[in-house]
Parts: structure tokens; C-alpha cells; sequence
């Protein structure tokens, strides 16, 4: 765009860790002050919620942050 505009500026660098999952659950860790965050509903619901929620890539990166406790 400033190339377009005739405009000499250079681009603006981007923080890499403004769309990093990690950082964001690391903020949301810190901001609990460490304490997870309790399943709704019944133990049988919650055991399942938490199986389903270990099965992929973000639900790991949860269960490492301690953000969500396990049944």
C-alpha cells in the first residue's frame, strides 16, 4: 500500500505472539491466577468432555496450560 501511495515508510512489524494460541492460553492461565476451570453437568459428562476436548492439538495445549481439570 505505501508503494501504491508513493509513500516512504517502511511496514510496521507484526508481534509474532498476537495470534499464538499459546501465548493466548498462557494469558488465560494468568489471569485465573492458576486455577482451572471446572466442566459443567454430571461426572459421566464431564469425563467425556474431558476425553473429547485430549483428542486434538488445542486440547492438549489446554491440558499443559492447567486450564481445564480433569474429572
Amino acid at each position: 500500500m505505501y508503494t501504491l501511495l508513493d509513500i516512504e515508510r517502511g511496514v510496521p512489524e507484526v508481534y509474532g505472539s498476537t495470534y499464538d494460541v499459546r501465548e493466548l492460553l498462557n494469558a488465560t492461565a494468568r489471569l485465573r491466577d492458576g486455577e482451572e476451570v471446572e466442566l459443567p453437568g454430571p461426572h459421566f459428562l464431564r469425563e467425556k468432555l474431558f476425553e473429547k476436548s485430549t483428542d486434538n492439538e488445542v486440547g492438549k495445549l489446554i491440558a499443559d496450560y492447567k486450564l481445564i481439570a480433569e474429572p
